[in-house]
């Protein structure tokens, strides 16, 4: 094959990957799209401070935070879904709730390595995300998008939880596109604390990062 036709046959080839990337993109932010939340993962985040239970003798320890806050922030979309409302959040008709898949994951937390009290700078590198799903036993679905949420940091001293939320294909398990939340809390016991940033996540993407990300990959400009 010429040169010329076999570099044309290759952009046409890049060009047409392309648009059906970003038509797959545009398709999260239909209405009536097929969305599943599969919940919060903690296992690359970092806890910077001390976790106060609002009990004595008052400090928690990671293992307590691992096995009893993490299900039960999990649970709040499911528990309280009238305040934690996903479909309002995503503007979708309905989105499938399985957080057991993220269950399984955060058993896995270390938790040697979750908590610091030296108040360093940890993040997240954007491959880990794409590593994390490919690796995670998530089952295909085909025309399905799939939400999970990454922390990457709890930070007491400075009263702030970031994240990332990574829309995916849920055929393939491609990343989509991610985008970065950090979420203020007001002091408090580990629980109320937590249970609070993800209120305001949700809250933060409800009232502009969902407008901004529509405007961005959407068709409806």
């Amino acid at each position: 094959m010429p040169f010329k036709h076999s570099v044309l046959l290759t952009f046409g080839l890049l060009t047409s990957s392309f648009l059906f990337a970003q038509q797959k993109v545009s398709g999260f932010f239909e209405p009536e799209a097929k969305v599943i939340w599969y919940g919060i993962d903690y296992t690359h985040a970092k806890y910077i401070g001390g976790m106060f239970s609002g009990a004595m003798p008052g400090l928690m320890e990671p293992g307590e935070f691992k096995n009893l806050v993490v299900p039960f922030l999990n649970g709040l979309v499911i528990k309280e879904h009238g305040k934690y409302n996903l479909e309002k959040t995503f503007s979708k008709a309905y989105i499938k709730i399985d957080t057991s898949l993220i269950a399984y994951i955060n058993r896995g937390m270390d938790v040697k390595n979750f908590q610091t009290y030296d108040n360093i700078e940890h993040h997240i590198e954007k491959s880990k995300i794409q590593e994390s799903l490919q690796n995670y036993p998530i089952p295909l679905v085909e025309n399905t998008f799939g939400i999970i949420v990454f922390t990457e940091t709890i930070n007491k001293i400075e009263n702030h939880t970031s994240y990332y939320v990574t829309v995916f294909d849920n055929s393939n398990k491609k990343e989509l596109f991610s985008f970065y939340i950090d979420a203020p809390f007001h002091g408090g016991s580990v629980k109320p604390h937590s249970s609070f940033t993800i209120l305001n996540m949700l809250e933060q993407i409800r009232k502009s990062e969902y407008r901004n990300l529509e405007k961005k990959y959407s068709d409806k400009k």
